[in-house]
């Protein structure tokens, strides 16, 4: 046990000390869908303290920045600058209502930019089966755009955009953008772009290009360089069943690369499987 602390600590240290000694160029950009007490921890799903956790850690360790930042970075190479501490991006996708009541007020409280990729067709949608409403209202979204958070297009109604034809796509995500942009008027909604479950083809790439997108963001799991393709952008999924080590290693360049490792290594200490001293997602493995 000893052993396994003393190992953890080491890690946590070079992450810290790393961050401060080697510029990076890399920007992560996070994923989380609901944040709610209601919905057990999962890769969609983050208890409201957990998710306070993090933000913290990314107000006090991290540079944030907006969706408008990760345009601009992808618009010229000279944009694409050096950074000492990790730089992130926050994001949201859907339009789960409980963005508003339980990530908002954490996000105002940190003074932290997000974006949420919405779905016109889902706003003030109720669940059938008990009639409360589960998404964001115009209202919601107004308050949320006057206190730095973004909201861009996640198509009209959510298809898996691979199993439509070229004209179907293009109509989703061309109606998607300018129902939204009616009611926001926001520039940045012309230029950013989440693909729904993640999953496009060579159309959906070129539709994009033929709409003048600039950045499109994907479910690929891993950061994202001055190199990459800008409408291939890939995303961390914020598991809520992750701790803080995990969550830490992904948004650090060098942690993402180290963590498999030192993780293996501590995981031969049999660690107990208490929620306290949980080490990263579902013990003992992880997907």
């Amino acid at each position: 046990m000893f052993a396994a602390k003393t190992l953890a600590i080491s890690y946590l240290a070079s992450l810290v000390a790393y961050q401060y000694i080697r510029p990076q160029y890399s920007i992560a950009v996070l994923m989380y869908h609901n944040v709610t007490e209601i919905l057990p921890p999962s890769y969609r799903s983050i208890r409201p303290e957990d998710f306070r956790l993090q933000m913290k850690y990314l107000k006090d360790q991290c540079e944030v920045l907006s969706i408008q930042d990760l345009v601009k970075a992808y618009r010229s190479p000279r944009h694409f600058t050096r950074s000492r501490k990790p730089r992130v991006i926050i994001t949201f996708d859907d339009g789960f209502r409980d963005n508003y009541t339980n990530a908002f007020p954490i996000l105002k409280e940190f003074s932290l930019p997000a974006t949420c990729f919405v779905v016109p067709s889902w706003f003030s949608k109720t669940d059938p089966s008990t009639a409360k409403r589960i998404f964001l209202n115009e209202k919601e979204i107004k308050e949320m755009r006057n206190n730095g958070i973004s909201f861009c297009s996640h198509t009209l109604s959510h298809p898996m955009l691979p199993h439509l034809d070229y004209k179907e796509q293009k109509a989703e995500i061309l109606k998607g953008r300018q129902e939204l942009y009616e009611r926001i008027s926001d520039p940045v909604v012309l230029d950013a772009f989440a693909y729904p479950f993640g999953e496009y083809n060579q159309d959906t790439m070129e539709i994009l290009k033929e709409l003048k997108f600039k950045i499109g963001l994907t479910v690929w799991h891993h950061l994202n360089g001055p190199n990459d393709n800008p409408l291939r952008l890939k995303r961390l999924t914020a598991d809520g069943r992750d701790g803080m080590i995990k969550f830490a290693s992904q948004v650090n360049p060098f942690g993402f690369k180290a963590y498999d490792k030192i993780i293996k290594r501590l995981r031969t200490f049999n660690l107990p499987r208490s929620e306290g001293q949980r080490i990263s997602g579902p013990y003992p493995t992880e997907n």
